[in-house]
């Protein structure tokens, strides 16, 4: 006679060591498993009844997601949770239902039969897994996630964003020292401009948030090289989110996209993208590159940023105030321009740092822009009310 499913699930967990996961009747139309985790509490383990987490699944959603997390053969394997964290605090864990398409609680590992390799995950790692079915995707999937990356983020991509972000820009005048009209492209909300960069952009960005590509997938995929590539990557991570994903959807530049953008811009900094003569003394350049720090939340960064921008205007102020003889040809060629437009070029320098400091200003008074709490789900405090409906900074919505 044929054994039953339970008592071939106890079969092979006898025979493999593992502790046997219940199976619960269900109705005919919508079988589930029940999958119950084991806590360790104070160095002990503890399971079912209160210490345990509960997963409820369709039986192909756990066959699916365990094989996506490299782990699963034909024996389910023990899966134990070795700390429960709630936002910061770590607590007994009580019953909690955990289904398919949910992250995991920090801590969880897989530990699979014997003979078999499993994929640990932990929220806290800088390395973060990213997730099938809720649980951690298996080598062999990221690199899938990899691969597709580089179907999607190529060389002709971040060129045809670069000929796109400046094709205004017809002089090299206008890349050195652009006026306060050629600005306006950028800084100023236009719906066209934002359907555009939908049109052309949005695949590619769906495609990283799908893949949730950290800043080192990145650069491992584009391995950029020269200060251009550079400005690329800066320019598709931290603007054309903010072109891209408006109102409601705001929330995913902020939590997602922004932290990219700044590891990679002190990337590129520190790989002296902002020192070389391509970008050197062209403003249209240079200035990206520090953008990302001005949208932190973090007051240190706004610090940095702060330097950033003074080494700006020091380095045009030490070029302008040189008589254009030294240096290479493409040197000379920007003093040429700055030389006749000092005033001009002094007020835009000045503009950039005033705009950061004003940007500081709101993290040293709140330690968080105000006006994106809605967006990001944040509940204001009287003293950012006030300051919003008295006409608080809002950078229309984007900063």
């Amino acid at each position: 006679a044929a054994q039953t499913q339970n008592e071939r699930s106890d079969d092979v967990s006898a025979a493999s060591g593992t502790t046997p996961l219940p199976i619960r009747r269900s109705p005919p139309r919508a079988p589930f498993v029940e999958l119950r985790l084991a806590s360790r509490v104070g160095g002990s383990e503890e399971e079912g009844g209160g210490g345990g987490a509960v997963a409820v699944m369709p039986p192909h959603q756990i066959s699916r997601s365990l094989r996506n997390a490299g782990c699963f053969d034909r024996t389910l394997p023990s899966l134990r949770l070795s700390s429960w964290q709630t936002l910061t605090v770590q607590r007994r864990c009580g019953p909690r239902v955990v289904c398919a398409g949910s992250r995991l609680p920090s801590g969880l590992s897989i530990r699979p039969r014997r003979g078999f390799q499993s994929t640990g995950y932990s929220r806290d790692s800088a390395d973060e897994m990213t997730l099938t079915s809720g649980l951690p995707r298996s080598k062999a999937c990221r690199a899938h996630a990899t691969a597709h990356l580089k179907e999607v983020i190529t060389p002709e991509l971040l060129e045809k964003l670069r000929r796109f972000w400046f094709k205004h820009l017809h002089t090299e005048e206008a890349f050195i020292l652009p006026q306060k009209n050629q600005l306006g492209r950028w800084f100023f909300s236009d719906e066209n401009f934002d359907e555009s960069c939908v049109r052309k952009f949005r695949p590619a960005l769906e495609a990283l948030k799908s893949s949730r590509a950290t800043s080192r997938d990145i650069i491992a995929i584009v391995r950029p090289i020269t200060p251009l590539q550079w400005l690329s990557l800066v320019l598709l991570l931290d603007q054309i989110p903010r072109n891209c994903y408006r109102g409601a959807e705001s929330s995913v530049v902020f939590k997602f996209f922004d932290p990219i953008a700044r590891d990679i811009a002190n990337h590129a900094i520190n790989a002296g993208a902002t020192t070389h003569n391509r970008t050197k003394y062209r403003v249209a350049y240079r200035m990206w590159f520090y953008l990302p720090l001005m949208h932190s939340e973090d007051l240190a960064l706004h610090d940095l940023a702060v330097e950033h921008y003074q080494k700006m205007k020091d380095d045009f102020e030490e070029l302008m105030a040189t008589d254009g003889s030294a240096g290479d040809d493409d040197q000379r060629k920007c003093w040429g321009v700055l030389a006749v437009q000092k005033e001009t070029a002094r007020d835009l320098l000045e503009t950039n740092y005033d705009f950061e400091m004003k940007h500081r200003d709101i993290i040293a008074q709140f330690g968080r822009y105000p006006h994106r709490n809605l967006a990001m789900h944040r509940q204001s405090t009287p003293e950012e009310k006030e300051y919003l409906r008295t006409g608080g900074e809002t950078f229309s919505g984007g900063g």
